[in-house]
């Protein structure tokens, strides 16, 4: 899966304009089944993704398909509680279990857990939640001889309008976790190119900040839920997202997004032009998705 393995933030999407603050101020309302359209299909450059659902119109499996192939025993397994909030999260790899992760709900909190497949944690992320259940700060933990260790890795958003205004990154360099390992969230959320990355300390001032601008459409991100991932609560799909390094190599990159909609009004396919600075040097790229939808 060479071309979905880069990055998860694995695609995605997800958001209604509905708020649920009964579920420990969790914004649960993408995994919920839509009452217009789900997503079936997603194809970025000859790679697919295809999205199962349960008979509650729960998603629950995601296949990863690589160009020119007909089948993958390469795939994610959802489950939920009662509340239909997403609490493990399995990874597959030829058909078998390559690590999972947990979700744990507190008020105002969300506690993901990566383990191996005996059980031992090696990494946790904490998303900590104002009151109408947008995320506004993450904050990352590793395992070191036994003990839980803060990382200097740390997110801040800013949201306006049900849609995340500023990403402010300290480090966005997540090496070694399963969860960033997708290629398609590359493509979904920033469109960036392969080898963008940095790591700086979250002791020192902010080094890197994103900054949207959005359609006035459905987000595909609201048609499914992935906790791990404030984007995930979107209202709307991003027009513009200029990234800005206050440090490192890249001083700016634009990634600039044309959409094409369905009758209700979720995007079906995307054009990304990025634009930026490397070094001194600019440099331009192009990438594109295509979505298929089940609407009623």
């Amino acid at each position: 899966m060479k071309k979905l393995l880069i990055l998860t933030a694995a695609i995605i999407f997800v958001t209604s304009c509905n708020k649920d603050n009964d579920n420990d101020n969790y914004n649960t309302n993408g995994n919920q089944p839509s009452e217009s359209c789900r997503i079936q299909t997603f194809v970025e450059e000859g790679d697919t993704i295809l999205f199962s659902y349960d008979d509650s119109g729960l998603m629950n499996k995601i296949t990863f398909i690589d160009k020119g192939a007909d089948t993958s025993d390469y795939y994610m397994l959802f489950l939920y509680d009662s509340q239909k909030r997403m609490t493990k999260l399995e990874y597959y790899d030829d058909g078998e279990l390559d690590g999972y992760e947990t979700y744990t709900y507190e008020p105002y909190k969300i506690i993901c857990d990566e383990l191996e497949n005996d059980g031992s944690v090696y990494f946790r992320q904490v998303h900590n939640l104002n009151s109408d259940g947008y995320v506004t700060n993450v904050d990352y933990f590793h395992w070191e001889n036994g003990n839980l260790v803060e990382s200097d890795n740390h997110d801040i958003f800013e949201w306006a309008n049900g849609n995340i205004l500023r990403k402010k990154i300290w480090s966005n360099s997540l090496k070694g976790t399963k969860r960033h390992a997708f290629k398609f969230l590359n493509a979904f959320l920033s469109g960036l190119p392969d080898t963008y990355t940095m790591s700086v300390n979250k002791n020192d001032s902010v080094k890197y900040v994103h900054k949207y601008s959005y359609d006035d459409k459905e987000s595909i991100y609201g048609l499914l839920d992935l906790p791990y991932l404030p984007e995930s609560n979107n209202k709307n799909n991003p027009v513009t997202d200029s990234s800005f390094y206050l440090s490192g190599g890249y001083d700016t990159i634009v990634s600039v997004y044309s959409y094409e909609y369905n009758e209700k009004g979720y995007p079906t396919s995307c054009e990304i032009i990025i634009t930026g600075t490397f070094n001194g040097q600019t440099f331009s790229t192009s990438d594109s998705w295509q979505a298929v939808y089940d609407c009623n």
